[in-house]
């Protein structure tokens, strides 16, 4: 069967001349089926965008989607469409996108269906920022685990703990990933990547975050929160959560600064351990 489709590119700048595809329109007459497609990720078209224009295109392919949506939806129901969806009205589109948003000239396609022109065609024209199978691995994932552990045995995020709490000592002050509260605090938590590339920065990083602890240990502390703040005792529960690397030294002296400070410290797959050390009386 023949279809249609146009390409939906971005133009920061014609003057310029740079532009970055975003989209993709497919339909036929002969079959009523019309559908839009975007680019997943548009880092790319981020890196463009230094007028920030990028809202104003976005705005444009959800009302296009919308159009072709309602459509669909009348055809399927046997309902008189609103607006008419045809090679004719995509050729009108075309005209009129001459600015920041242009389409391409609709070109013809022989495919079985819609998803089999897709499957051919928007490889070729869209650009998806490649995903590195060797990329390192940040903390994102360790911070995940704890909150899951968390709410596993029943804690509540901004009840039982908070994350992204400031905790200072005497001394020394770091901004804690969680803290886990009962009138007090009753654990501090923290979690790192040693597979991330800088490792000289994440090194200085758990230098201070235990130098803090160290601080809190010998004199106390205190959490801050916008509604106030809470006692930090010496005696509070100082947990770890690490993305392993078997490749880098520093994993071992910080695997050794955690026991200096006391803290339980474990791996991604063992997160759950941060949570089971917590008593229930502990629980708010």
């Amino acid at each position: 069967m023949k279809y249609v489709y146009s390409v939906v590119r971005f133009v920061p700048d014609a003057v310029r001349g740079e532009s970055v595809n975003v989209g993709m329109i497919v339909g036929s007459d002969e079959t009523s089926e019309w559908e839009l497609r975007v680019v997943s990720n548009a880092r790319r078209a981020r890196s463009l965008d230094d007028k920030q224009l990028l809202p104003a295109v976005w705005d444009f392919i959800d009302d296009l989607g919308r159009r072709l949506d309602h459509y669909s939806e009348a055809m399927q129901g046997n309902e008189r469409p609103e607006e008419s969806i045809s090679e004719e009205w995509l050729c009108s589109i075309w005209e009129r996108s001459q600015n920041v948003v242009q389409l391409s000239f609709p070109a013809p396609v022989l495919a079985d269906d819609v998803d089999n022109v897709f499957q051919k065609l928007f490889p070729q024209f869209i650009v998806e920022p490649e995903r590195r199978l060797d990329r390192h691995t940040n903390k994102h994932p360790a911070l995940a685990a704890v909150r899951k552990a968390y709410q596993s045995v029943g804690l509540q995020k901004q009840i039982d703990f908070a994350e992204k709490v400031k905790v200072n000592g005497l001394h020394h002050g770091e901004t804690f990933d969680f803290v886990v509260k009962n009138g007090r605090a009753v654990q501090l938590a923290q979690t790192f990547s040693f597979q991330v590339p800088a490792q000289s920065d994440l090194a200085e990083t758990i230098k201070a975050w235990a130098w803090t602890v160290r601080d809190i240990q010998s004199h106390g502390g205190e959490a801050s929160f916008s509604a106030g703040s809470i006692e930090v005792p010496k005696e509070v529960a100082i947990g770890v959560v690490y993305v392993p690397a078997s490749d880098t030294p520093l994993m071992d002296e910080a695997l050794s600064a955690f026991r200096e400070v006391r803290a339980i410290a474990v791996p991604i797959e063992r997160a759950s351990e941060i949570s089971r050390s917590l008593g229930h009386a502990d629980r708010a």
